[in-house]
């Protein structure tokens, strides 16, 4: 039995008991993952065929689906991490610049992490009633469309924090 196979049936296994109980993080990480993947096959499936990331068409399907997922620790998570923080009220990407977490980050890079995580599907840009983009004004006194992180984004954020 391969790697995935023996994750899939530790996920198995955890779903049938209802607890989680893991030897070692790095373990319950890449089982949650793969039960990510497993949940939203089909928006993978949709980020994939639109951009699979660094690699080739040598590669499995699992590493195409795999480079579309931001990993811990990079800009993208943290990106997303504090977008799940504001879950219903969202942010600008001015608001994530101007945030002392993100100093070290140019409002070009963030503007650069927030389009690949909506490109994604794991952030979108918030809309009125209308179907008109929701603004706000920015520290610098531009308006701003405010982004939320969807639902696929914040389990995949809780993911992360619970390995």
């Amino acid at each position: 039995m391969n790697l995935e196979e023996q994750a899939r049936q530790r996920v198995a296994t955890i779903h049938a008991s209802g607890r989680i109980i893991w030897p070692n993080t790095d373990e319950w990480l890449i089982v949650g993952l793969l039960d990510l993947i497993d949940t939203h096959r089909a928006d993978i499936a949709a980020a994939v065929a639109h951009d699979p990331g660094k690699v080739g068409p040598d590669h499995p399907e699992t590493a195409k689906r795999a480079a579309t997922l931001p990993v811990f620790g990079s800009q993208r998570w943290a990106v997303l991490d504090y977008l799940s923080r504001y879950q219903f009220t969202g942010c600008t990407a001015a608001e994530v610049a101007d945030s002392d977490e993100f100093a070290r980050m140019s409002r070009n890079q963030v503007a650069a992490r927030l389009h690949e995580l909506r490109h994604n599907g794991l952030v979108r840009y918030c809309k009125d009633a209308d179907g008109n983009f929701v603004t706000r004004r920015t520290s610098k006194g531009a308006s701003g469309r405010v982004q939320q992180i969807t639902e696929y984004g914040l389990q995949l954020v809780r993911s992360g924090r619970n390995a």
